[in-house]
Parts: structure tokens; sequence; C-alpha cells
């Protein structure tokens, strides 16, 4: 009797040692981000809002995940509230970062160029990735019902329009200096060629928007945000789901093209955030977190 009870004692026992060792692993085995910027806080839990990337409509994508981070910390006005889902938090943990109204759809279901340019009409009321694309193809005639898929409204990336070096520089002054009526004082678009301006922006909080491409594809638009200074590594926000919030440039891309930043001259604001609050379970700003 004291053999059958001495060994369910040591199986209970190896039992609980076994679940305290699985709940270290979940615990421990998280994603680790490494600059302490409020931009790198914001993208690494950007999980959910923000729109989809829909037949190589990733250049628009990338636009509108950088307006909803700028619409957060600096200027309450640069998106509108329609376009705009908030973020929350659990146990002081940020678990979503705010951003744009997200649908899922089967990217699948839009190959016909025409069907997918119906969709981007029907929504552009809440869908700011529809209503970027709508504002450009009908004010430059970039709608090509010949094209597949997102290529229908942004042609090639490398194409020149008026003296824009792309769609992208094109859909920049359109928005911030047209649609929003901020001035060059205010915001303008930055360019930078190495990979060294490319870091230092990182570490000063700025997020940087980029083609990376191999040698087989075209590219894909992307927001860099994180740096490994150990590993010299860069990380991504890629706009796909499962891992692509905090992608390993090392081991996706083989080259940097086309980057890009936002030098805006307004202080970070937190005007719109609940911040260091368990209000409803609501966090946008995630500046008490990092302190």
């Amino acid at each position: 009797m004291k053999k059958i009870l001495l060994f369910i004692i040591i199986i209970v026992l190896i039992l609980s040692l076994t679940s305290c060792s699985a709940n270290e692993i979940v615990v421990h085995n998280v994603d680790v981000k490494y600059l302490n910027t409020e931009c790198c806080e914001y993208f690494f839990n950007l999980r959910k809002n923000y729109v989809q990337n829909v037949q190589s409509s990733c250049a628009y994508q990338s636009f509108s995940m950088l307006l909803g981070y700028y619409d957060v910390y600096y200027n309450d006005d640069i998106v509108d509230e329609k376009y705009i889902v908030n973020g929350y938090a659990e146990n002081n943990k940020l678990i979503s970062s705010p951003g744009c109204i997200h649908e899922d759809i089967n990217s699948s279901d839009y190959q016909n160029p025409v069907k997918y340019y119906e969709y981007v009409e029907e929504t552009k009321e809440y869908n700011l990735q529809s209503f970027l694309i709508s504002m450009l193809a009908e004010k430059y005639n970039l709608y090509n019902k010949n094209l597949a898929g997102g290529a229908c409204v942004i042609k090639s990336a490398n194409s020149r329009i008026e003296g824009y070096n792309n769609e992208l520089e094109l859909l920049f002054s359109e928005y911030f200096y047209t649609y929003k009526g901020f001035t060059e004082e205010e915001i303008c678009l930055k360019r930078i060629y190495t990979r060294e301006a490319l870091i230092n922006l990182l570490k000063k909080g700025i997020p940087v928007l980029s083609r990376a491409y191999n040698s087989y594809d075209s590219g894909h638009y992307q927001i860099i945000y994180d740096y490994d200074e150990k590993e010299d590594n860069l990380y991504s926000h890629m706009g796909w789901y499962l891992d692509s919030y905090h992608a390993d440039l090392k081991e996706s891309f083989k080259k940097l093209d086309q980057l890009y930043y936002i030098e805006i001259n307004l202080n970070h604001s937190c005007n719109k955030c609940i911040c260091n609050s368990n209000e409803d379970n609501k966090l946008i700003c995630s500046c008490e977190l990092r302190k």
C-alpha cells in the first residue's frame, strides 16, 4: 500500500514539474523587440488593426499603417476617425495597437481586376486602403482593367507620374497636401539611400517605409521599425499575418530600396490616448508601458 501511495505521489510531482516547465516555456518563448521606442512598441503590437494586402496593394497598405501610427502619436487629424479602431491592453500589457479597420476577405475572390475595383469603391467609406486607391485612381486615371488584382490601380512601382518617382510619392503628396492640407513645414516625405541612415532613424523611433525584394520577385512594401544592434539585423511589419509583424529581413529579403520616412514637426501627443489606465481594458498609447 505504501509503495502504491509513494508511486502516486511521484507521478503527481512529475506532472506538476512538467506543467511548470511547459508554462515557463510559454511565458518565456515570446517574441523579442529590441528598440525602446513608441514606434517599435506600436508596430510590434499591431497584430490585427491594419488593412489587408489584397492583390499587390502592399504600397497602399504600408502607407495606411504609417498613417495609423502618426495619427495615434502625433496628430489625431491625420486619419479620419471613421477609418480608425482603438487598441487595448490587459494586465498592463499592450495586446493590440490601434489602427485601421480590418476586413477579412479572401484575396483569391478578387483576381478579376474589375471585381476588385468594385470592392474598392464599395468599401472606400470605411476602408482606408480602398479610399487611398480610389483617390489616386480617379484623379490620375490609374485604373487599368487589363491588369490583374491590385496592379489595376497601382501599375508599376517604377512608373513616373508627373515628376514623381513612383505612386508612393504621389500618394503622400495627394494625401497630406491636397486632401489634408498640411504644409511642407509641418510634414514632408524624405528619402534615404544608406543602411546607416536607416538604422539611425530607427534608433530615433522613426519608422521607414521600404520596398524589399529578392531576385525572383517584384518586391514588397513594408514598414521597417526595429533593429538588433548585436546581430546587426533589421525587422519589419510586412502586413501579412502570423509572424509577419516582426519579420527578420535577413531571412526574408536580399535587398532594400525606395527607403522613405516622414519628417513631422509635431510633438508626440496623448490627446486621444488612455495612458497607463485599465479603464475598459483600453490602452492606446504605450508611453507608460515603456517606463
